[in-house]
Parts: C-alpha cells; structure tokens; sequence
C-alpha cells in the first residue's frame, strides 16, 4: 500500500491537531472539565495508569504469542484488577521511508541487505516492539541493523527524522505501529472521565479525527 504523507513541521500545531482534537472538544462541551494529555510510549502510559497517575492510558502492543492487541500486557500489568478497553482506530503498519522509496526497500531484511540508517522508538514504545518483533521472524540480528539505538521519542520525530535525514543524503526507515486502543481503570465511572467519552460519539468528533487520520 503506498500512501501520501503531508508532514507539518509547526510542533505545537501537530500536538494541537492530533494530540488534544478529542479533548478540546470535550471541553468546549463541558465547560468544568480540564483534560490533561501526556505523550508518552504505551508501557510507560500503561505503568502510568497502574500507579494511579492518569486516569486513562493509550496503547497499541501486539502479543505474538497470544496474537491479541494489548490484553495480555492490559492482564499482566493490572494484576486481575478490573478495566475496560475502548479502541479508538486501527493503525496501517510498516516501514516509513523518504518519498519514492529511492532504496527499493520492501521488508524488514532490506534494512540491513541495503545497509539502511533506522530510526528508532526508546523501549517500551509499540513501535519498538513491533520492529524487534518483525526482525526477529525474519532472523535477523537487532545489532546488525545500522545505528539500532539511534533513538526518539515520538511519532512526530520519527517523521521528522526522516524527512531530514533525507535531506542530508541519508534513507531512514521507520516502523508505524499497529491498532490502538485506551484503557479506563475504575475512574469509568468518575464524572469527568463520563464527560470526556460522551463526546466520543459525537458527530464532529469523529469527522475532525478522520481529517487528521488522513493528513
């Protein structure tokens, strides 16, 4: 599958636009309520939730063993406490390279048969985990791949990453991850946390978060 990518540089209209559309129209809606987004990678929003730090975490792990999206590490993290998991959207997964694919890269063995620059996520991320995942199936080893540990912190600096790296004459590769889901402890019931979920139905919602899936 090939798609177009626009990438916005402006950082604080990019978290703006995809990391707060859902919660700022829950408050323009209910006026008392504050929603408060922390980026971070899904374990750690995970272990964030389980010391009782948010009150709603996002994730998108994949359990090849099982062959489920984020229940087994949902189960595992929780300790038999209860929670709920809401998915929000599911992911296209795969390599993120320069426009034109200038390598002719088609699987995760061209990153090092082509002697490929990655990008990577810290550990902890699902776009990590993925990665490791998909090298491993195919057998080959994390310390052959060029500059491994060549690490960032986010999506948006994957992207920019790349782009840059690009410019300068190199050809990254990043992995995009997989479906995503949010997960509510026992503040499901909390008046605040009713608020924000309420508005997830909502029409404009929905349309505004479909225009950003696709910029």
């Amino acid at each position: 599958m090939k798609l177009d990518v626009n990438l916005c540089n402006n950082l604080k209209s990019i978290r703006t636009r995809l990391g707060t559309v859902w919660a700022r129209a829950a408050e323009r809606w209910h006026p008392q309520l504050r929603v408060h987004h922390i980026l971070a990678n899904s374990m750690a929003a995970l272990r964030s939730l389980c010391r009782g730090e948010v009150h709603i975490a996002g994730m998108h792990l994949y359990d090849s063993q099982t062959g489920e999206h984020n229940i087994s590490f949902v189960r595992k993290a929780l300790g038999g406490k209860s929670a709920v998991l809401m998915t929000l959207g599911v992911w296209e997964e795969g390599l993120l390279v320069p426009l034109g694919n200038p390598k002719g890269i088609k699987t995760v063995t061209d990153l090092v048969k082509l002697e490929i620059t990655i990008i990577n996520r810290e550990p902890g991320s699902g776009n990590r985990m993925l990665e490791e995942r998909k090298l491993q199936e195919e057998q080959v080893a994390l310390h052959t791949v060029i500059r491994f540990d060549n690490i960032v912190y986010s999506h948006q600096d994957v992207a920019l990453s790349v782009a840059t790296a690009f410019a300068l004459g190199l050809y990254p590769s990043a992995l995009i991850a997989p479906p995503m889901s949010v997960i509510i402890k026992e503040y499901l019931e909390e008046a605040p946390v009713l608020q924000l979920l309420s508005t997830l139905g909502h029409r404009l919602v929905q349309s505004q978060l479909e225009v950003q899936g696709r910029l």
